[in-house]
């Protein structure tokens, strides 16, 4: 987004687990890293200069989402990832956002669904790009927080970190911009008219077109 954008996307809290996780996420999805390599603490702590307690934290983070597994005299290995993985993801998201949606009408205070909308119509107008994709994810957050169930929330809130480099991935390989944004106006506009059945339908077909954009890039 550029300076004159109407809304300024607040940047997701970072823990410390975090940045290493999505550099072991980014490195997976562009090939460095492939399917039974292992992942050393030692060499990765110097890769993103930390010590090896967040990495030990990242891994098992990152080990709870299946895409690292923790084998006996081998330590962390990257598990296989492709097409039937991705959209093993994201069936799971759809379910967990697709219920966060409907749950989200009528709670997400109209102000914050006015602004995001300004910003998606800016954007689409100027035609530039959605930086880091920040304008999106404070959109699914936007709705997480307020869909009413703390649980729900935390649950979709595990996934942010794969979300996030499938997103950037995807990106650097197809040009989907556009037609993602247009579907978070759907989204926005089923909210703003307080429809749960709308805002769900309207989460579930942008969740789908992530999905088959995912496994086309990453198959």
């Amino acid at each position: 987004m550029t300076p004159s954008s109407p809304i300024a996307p607040r940047a997701p809290a970072t823990s410390r687990r975090q940045i290493p996780a999505q550099g072991i996420l980014r490195a997976i999805f562009n090939g460095e890293f492939r399917s039974g390599d292992p992942l050393r603490e030692v060499a990765l702590a110097e890769r993103f200069k930390v010590s090896r307690t967040p990495i030990r934290e990242a891994l098992r983070e990152l080990e709870g989402l299946g895409v690292v597994e923790h084998r006996v005299n081998c330590g962390a290995v990257v598990m296989p990832f492709g097409a039937r993985q991705v959209r093993e993801i994201y069936e799971v998201r759809r379910l967990l956002e697709t219920e966060a949606a409907r749950k989200a009408a009528g709670r997400v205070p109209p102000a914050e669904l006015n602004r995001l909308k300004l910003a998606f119509e800016s954007l689409l107008a100027s035609g530039d790009e959605d930086v880091n994709w920040r304008l999106d994810r404070d959109l699914h957050q936007a709705i997480a927080d307020h869909c009413g169930n703390d649980r729900l929330a935390r649950e979709i809130g595990r996934y942010a970190n794969l979300i996030q480099a499938v997103r950037e991935a995807v990106g650097a390989l197809m040009p989907v911009q556009e037609i993602t944004v247009r579907q978070h106006l759907e989204i926005l506009e089923a909210l703003l008219a307080r429809d749960p059945a709308a805002a769900a339908a309207a989460m579930g077909r942008h969740l789908q077109q992530a999905e088959d954009s995912a496994a086309k890039a990453l198959g």
